[in-house]
């Protein structure tokens, strides 16, 4: 059921209010301070339809109504407002994103940080996992006997060396080898050079058998889900807000963010969406992150996957403010990439 007019600005109220004082808010409020020309009792009525429809409920202590998740959900989908940034937030932002950042990790990093210090909630941040990453080239460098340097050059020119086991291959071989690999992997993407490596091992290739199961390994653990590539800033400023007074809900929260296996799911999910911005709002499948809600910008160049960064805070969240943040931060980053 569509809300009426009148309702979505009282809903709008109780949102944007609740969100700054958080303390329950009452129909004398709204009518005193935003709705003069409504009498009480219609905001009263008003206030007592929207939560039977699950938009609000009040606390056993107050007469006053508190949104639920629903209410926020409805909020930033369809009454919220652009924020603006000031120019000192901005000048900030613009000012920790130069040429300089020339690696994805680092840039990934520092949007963290700066969501952190601007939002005064948890930043988190994600690399994408490099499946996508098409590889430009591949060397072997014979060690020894038994040992070859696996040089892989990948599009955006990041350099991966391993050591691997060859078993017992002469250097012509080896040559052989890497002429072998070249053709077979330069130009796919890395999770098509395994399933691609995979097929031709059981086909042919008995003699480089060993040398390219070594291979393929590595390939997939460059891309397996490892976490040296989640980033958290900032989780104690996101304990100033008031909702984490309660010492259950304080380390529940920093228990959350304080795993990189949990932050690189919830990265991991939105940054394989094609959405460019996320709101999540709560969660009624986990019980965990029930009084959360997650906010992520995708981050990408010329179609390549970068990587996520976003915010992890209460559900009563600047919303407006947070999504201001990320939108400033990425529109920075695409105009530095683009130079």
């Amino acid at each position: 059921m569509e809300l009426s007019e009148r309702r979505k600005k009282i809903l709008q109220i109780v949102v944007d209010d609740y969100i700054q004082d958080i303390e329950p808010v009452s129909s004398k409020k709204v009518q005193q301070s935003y709705l003069q020309e409504l009498s009480t009792a219609t905001i009263r009525g008003e206030l007592a339809a929207l939560e039977d429809m699950g938009y609000l409920a009040h606390p056993h202590t107050s007469a006053g109504k508190i949104p639920l998740p629903k209410a926020y959900r409805y909020y930033v989908d369809k009454l919220m407002g652009r924020g603006a940034l000031s120019e000192d937030e901005i000048d900030y932002i613009q000012s920790r994103f130069t040429s300089n950042i020339n690696e994805t990790e680092a840039l990934i990093k520092n949007a963290a940080k700066v969501i952190s210090d601007i939002t005064n909630y948890a930043g988190l941040g994600i690399e994408s996992d490099g499946k996508d990453e098409r590889i430009d080239n591949i060397k072997l460098v014979l060690l020894s006997p038994s040992t070859a340097l696996l040089i892989v050059v990948t599009q955006s020119k990041v350099l991966k060396d391993s050591i691997l086991e060859t078993g017992t291959i002469d250097e012509m071989y080896m040559e052989t080898g890497g002429e072998i690999l070249r053709k077979i992997f330069c130009g796919k993407k890395i999770s098509e050079a395994v399933k691609i490596g995979s097929a031709l091992i059981e086909k042919e290739f008995n003699r480089y058998r060993k040398l390219f199961e070594n291979i393929l390994h590595i390939l997939k653990d460059y891309i397996k889900q490892d976490f040296e590539n989640v980033f958290t800033e900032g989780a104690v400023n996101a304990l100033s807000n008031p909702e984490f007074s309660d010492i259950e809900r304080a380390k529940k929260f920093l228990s959350i963010v304080g795993s990189k296996e949990k932050i690189a799911s919830m990265l991991r999910q939105d940054n394989a969406n094609s959405v460019e911005l996320t709101v999540k709002i709560g969660s009624d499948e986990n019980e965990e992150y029930k009084d959360l809600s997650l906010v992520t910008a995708n981050y990408s160049l010329k179609g390549k996957a970068l990587g996520a960064s976003g915010v992890i805070g209460p559900i009563r969240m600047d919303y407006r403010k947070v999504i201001s943040v990320l939108e400033c931060i990425r529109s920075t980053i695409d105009e530095m990439l683009k130079n």
